[in-house]
Parts: structure tokens; C-alpha cells; sequence
């Protein structure tokens, strides 16, 4: 089991040539591409890319802003997760 991309590389490093255990130098190369986009975005959403779950948002009418505004916490604690979940997935909004 490898814990990181370091530990990894460095595992195939160490592979003879021919190892079954050694993929192919086009699997490297999508490999290094995928860790290396993983790697380059930002850790966290930034409050201004998630807002706030029912205060000042566009796509809400007053009436779903002051529905929402109404829930009991727990059930606003989980619309915004769903919410930063929906943020995250988005591929207009990711980073």
C-alpha cells in the first residue's frame, strides 16, 4: 500500500525493467498529469465561490429565502452541505 505519489514513484523507481509490478510510460505520464491537476488546486472553496446558504443568493425568490431562513438548524446544517457538495461537483464552479 502507497500513502502518497512520492512513496509510489519512488516504489516504480525501484523496479527492475520488465516487472510486471511496472506500467507502461503512457500510464506514467497519465498518472503524473492527474496527480499533478489534483495537486495544483486549491484545498478549500473560498467563501466568495460558496456564499451563504439563503442570504443574498440570486436563484432563491424571498419566499424560499425566508423558507429556508425558517428550518430548524440541523436541517440548514445539511441543505449547506448539500449545497457545498453541488459547488464542488459543478464543473461551471470548480476551480
Amino acid at each position: 500500500m502507497h500513502h502518497n505519489d512520492t512513496q509510489y514513484w519512488r516504489y516504480l523507481q525501484s523496479l527492475r525493467p520488465g516487472d510486471p509490478e511496472l506500467p507502461s510510460e503512457r500510464a506514467c505520464r497519465q498518472l503524473l498529469r492527474t496527480i499533478g491537476q489534483w495537486k495544483s488546486r486549491p484545498g478549500w472553496l473560498t467563501e466568495k465561490q460558496v456564499g451563504h446558504l439563503f442570504h443574498g443568493r440570486d436563484d432563491l425568490t424571498e419566499e424560499e429565502n425566508d423558507e429556508l431562513a425558517a428550518k430548524p438548524v440541523i436541517v440548514r446544517k445539511a441543505r449547506a452541505i448539500e449545497r457545498m457538495l453541488e459547488l464542488i461537483m459543478d464543473p461551471v464552479t470548480r476551480w
